[in-house]
């Protein structure tokens, strides 16, 4: 009896201690750009992600999740790049107001790879106040170019790798995070309900902590329960399209 009270005190420690430790700079703000106020609607919550889904149209880096909604006023410098460089003067070369908390910048080439990761490059060439910060973290997702052609690409950006890929040690080093998509690991039970490969989600976690990595889902649901389920596991990244309410619960767990 004593042997079962013990293991069930650790284990409500683990997962409270866990909980505890979460709080915005956790949180992934994902379809960002599609609320009143693109990046600010992430960026005030102190987020420790923000994403932008970028195509190459016509020579500029146009944000949008799809290319139906591509508006060509809606540019990745206009959006993003401006309002946060603009931040980062204000807080005399922080991110955020409070000192040396960082932020990622996770940005999803929706269009081939190579022409519009030059283009970013490009683009970066006039904020040095951004691919300078020791904080910011510029991580290129989505369209990302084969391992071989990494090195081609400036220190500043790193990528985001797969937890089903080997990687070489040169190419490891330019790993920022390590994601997946949610539903690889599921599997219909009936029309009500899904199973989750738990065992394999552990694998994939630890892979990622094994290699010093940070590690997210995308695909996942954005709810409470799916939120508890994800900080259960470690997963260092929660996205979400509901910064507010992800901040409030977890808030509510400390």
């Amino acid at each position: 009896m004593r042997i079962y009270l013990l293991i069930f005190i650790c284990c409500f420690i683990f997962v409270f201690g866990c909980s505890r430790s979460y709080n915005n700079s956790n949180i992934h703000s994902h379809n960002d750009y599609e609320k009143d106020l693109p990046f600010y609607n992430a960026y005030n919550f102190q987020v420790g992600s923000i994403e932008a889904d970028i195509f190459l149209e016509n020579g500029a880096l146009l944000v949008a999740h799809t290319k139906e909604e591509i508006d060509s006023s809606k540019t990745l410098a206009k959006l993003y790049l401006e309002p946060l460089a603009n931040e980062i003067k204000k807080n005399r070369g922080n991110i955020y107001s409070e000192k040396d908390k960082a932020l990622i910048l996770l940005i999803d080439l929706k269009t081939e790879g190579d022409s519009t990761l030059r283009a970013l490059v490009n683009q970066f060439q006039s904020f040095p106040v951004l691919t300078n910060n020791k904080n910011l973290s510029i991580i290129i997702s989505g369209n990302v170019p084969d391992t071989s052609r990494w090195k081609s690409y400036p220190e500043y950006m790193s990528f985001d790798g797969r937890p089903g890929n080997v990687y070489a040690q040169e190419h490891l080093s330019r790993i920022g995070l390590i994601s997946d998509n949610f539903m690889k690991y599921c599997a219909t039970k009936d029309d009500s309900s899904i199973e989750i490969n738990i065992e394999q989600i552990k694998k994939a976690i630890n892979k990622s902590k094994n290699l010093q990595k940070k590690f997210r889902f995308w695909a996942t649901k954005d709810d409470e329960k799916t939120w508890k389920f994800l900080i259960d596991h470690q997963v260092d990244l929660i996205g979400t399209d509901h910064v507010e309410e992800l901040a409030n619960f977890l808030q509510s767990l400390h």
